[in-house]
């Protein structure tokens, strides 16, 4: 990675970003790249890896992590998968209805593991097509995190970017449960949790989901 991050240029907030570029693949629920555990606990928050895919491009600084979080690791990985909408019941799918649906999972040498640091979060860019009734409205397209209790929380730096057709938003926690991100247009007492279900990286994945709602 030293050779990528000397080939890069520095941005204006002074932070050079290594880009990894995944294609495609038909057929994939998810992507779970690894870096080396070197890499993020570093310190330094002058560089970033920006992991792309089809389901969401992911940004990580590298001082995500500390020494004594990833203690002797080798390598971390970063799940990004695409949810199952089948798997919640009626009501939750309405709300979702066909809009994305997003996980994402961090691994230390295999194992899952929490993670929160808030000097360190994680940018999240996810495609989005809003609905004719949102594009009316698009600065309130906001961003909602749900928790493994189903608990629906507004993510602050979630915005709409209609030149780029995409969401955007930086989180601090990334935890070994149900995480979900939702676009909504109201008022988030009437968001419903979106149901999980646990599988192997390939197959499917816990539930989390962004969503619209006029």
């Amino acid at each position: 990675m030293n050779s990528a991050f000397a080939k890069s240029k520095t941005d204006d907030q002074g932070v050079k970003t290594v880009v990894i570029d995944i294609p495609k693949i038909d057929g994939a629920k998810a992507y779970e790249p690894a870096l080396p555990a070197s890499f993020l606990t570093a310190g330094d928050a002058s560089k970033a890896v920006e992991i792309k895919t089809d389901i969401a491009a992911v940004t990580i600084p590298g001082n995500m992590l500390t020494a004594a979080d990833a203690a002797a690791a080798q390598n971390v990985s970063l799940t990004i998968a695409a949810g199952d909408k089948s798997k919640p019941d009626a009501d939750v799918r309405a709300q979702i209805g066909d809009r994305p649906v997003i996980e994402l999972n961090l691994k230390i040498d295999g194992k899952q593991t929490a993670w929160s640091s808030d000097s360190a979060p994680v940018t999240v860019t996810i495609p989005y097509t809003p609905t004719a009734e949102e594009l009316k409205d698009p600065e309130h397209i906001t961003v909602w995190y749900i928790d493994g209790s189903g608990k629906a929380v507004s993510v602050p730096s979630g915005r709409y970017d209609p030149a780029t057709g995409k969401v955007t938003f930086s989180y601090h926690p990334l935890q070994p449960i149900c995480r979900s991100f939702c676009a909504e247009n109201g008022n988030p007492r009437r968001h419903k949790a979106c149901g999980a279900d646990q599988g192997r990286h390939g197959s499917d994945h816990c539930q989390s989901s962004l969503s619209g709602q006029g």
